[in-house]
This record gives C-alpha cells, sequence and structure tokens, in this order.
C-alpha cells in the first residue's frame, strides 16, 4: 500500500479516493502486491475535466396559440 500512497494526487486523486472508499465499505480486498495496484492504476479512466463555463445564454419561449 505504500505504493500506493505514494500516487501523484494530480493524476491519481480521483483514483484514490475510490479506491479507499472501496476499502472502506468492503466492496473488494486490497490488492496484495504492488504489482496488482500498478495493473489497477494503469487501467484506471481519468475523468474529463468539465468544460469551462462561459457568458452564454439561452432563453426558451412559448408561443401561446390559445384562441380567446
Amino acid at each position: 500500500m505504500d505504493y500506493f500512497h505514494g500516487l501523484d494526487l494530480g493524476c491519481y486523486g480521483a483514483f484514490k479516493t475510490s479506491m479507499l472508499n472501496g476499502l472502506a465499505i468492503g466492496v473488494f480486498d486490497p490488492p496484495s502486491t504492488v504489482n496488482d495496484i500498478y495493473r489497477i492504476a494503469a487501467k484506471n479512466e481519468k475523468t474529463t475535466s468539465p468544460v469551462a463555463e462561459g457568458t452564454s445564454v439561452l432563453f426558451i419561449t412559448i408561443e401561446d396559440n390559445t384562441k380567446k
């Protein structure tokens, strides 16, 4: 687990959090070797960063077609 704790938070922060949460609630057993941790970390899918917010606005109007 020393290798796991040494993983860079910038690249593997979300992965480490999900692994520790999974271990805490007993979803799986801790990896037994450094090779297992390396293999799991290498297969980790990186999340994409959200699109930066802009200043665009969208207004939706509904046309009233009822006759009075």
